[in-house]
């Protein structure tokens, strides 16, 4: 290598380096032989893809009773594309409705208050085209539903009361 910040491998001759951050790198490399020699100005386009994440946040809910309680499910993958999403941990069912979010469905236990972890798997095109092996195969994100069941109201009456009147 004549300029540029990587290395030739000895034993494949494949230009080698490492990059935290897309852009435009130039390389000029020299093969040379006992007769002759030749340079080659390399230029690589590096695409940095960054993982999907889920935009939906934490829940509270109030409730009165038992009854199914559903939550949208959104993710986003920052350079545009779909976002695959599968439920792994937590109850209820969940369900696609478009190509990056869905819908889970749960009915919550009858307890004073609970709180629910939902784990996703979030895969995005380039999780899915697996171009590199230190692609991880899931990226996981959690959603934590906290639930609180409403108690009834009581009313407590005082015994009887006598106001004075203002005329006494």
């Amino acid at each position: 290598i004549l300029s540029g910040q990587g290395t030739i491998n000895d034993s494949t001759g494949e230009l080698v380096y490492y990059t935290a951050t897309g852009g435009i790198r130039t390389f000029e490399v020299a093969v040379y032989d006992s007769c002759s020699g030749d340079t080659a100005i390399i230029t690589d386009s590096v695409e940095i893809s960054q993982p999907p994440y889920l935009v939906t946040k934490d829940t509270v809910y109030y409730v009165c009773d038992t009854a199914e309680i559903c939550f949208d499910v959104i993710a986003i993958d920052p350079e545009g594309g779909p976002v695959e999403i599968t439920q792994v941990e937590g109850p209820g069912t969940f369900a696609m409705n478009s190509d990056s979010s869905g819908r889970t469905m749960f009915t919550p236990e009858r307890v004073d208050s609970a709180r629910y972890v939902f784990v996703f798997c979030l895969l995005d095109d380039c999780i899915l085209s697996k171009q590199n092996a230190r692609v991880p195969g899931c990226i996981y994100d959690t959603i934590v539903i906290t639930i609180y069941f409403n108690k009834p109201p009581e009313l407590a009456c005082p015994g009887e009361l006598s106001f004075p009147s203002c005329t006494e």
